[in-house]
């Protein structure tokens, strides 16, 4: 699931639901953009019109 970056710190994104992940993948990460995650690791940045995309694939029954 696509999540917002709401701050970096040190090797981590702080994302919009709280949690903290790791940046190992993601060397030009910044504050606002999208995620694709898995457990504590960021594995791609996306934009945010795939973001939404996604979020509705996901949200659909």
């Amino acid at each position: 699931m696509p999540i917002k970056i709401k701050k970096i710190e040190t090797g981590l994104a702080v994302m919009e639901d709280g949690r903290r992940i790791r940046l190992d993948l993601i060397k030009d990460a910044q504050a606002g953009d999208y995620l694709e995650i898995y457990a504590d690791l960021a594995l791609s940045k996306i934009n945010y019109k795939e973001a939404q995309f996604q979020r509705k694939l996901i949200a659909k029954p």
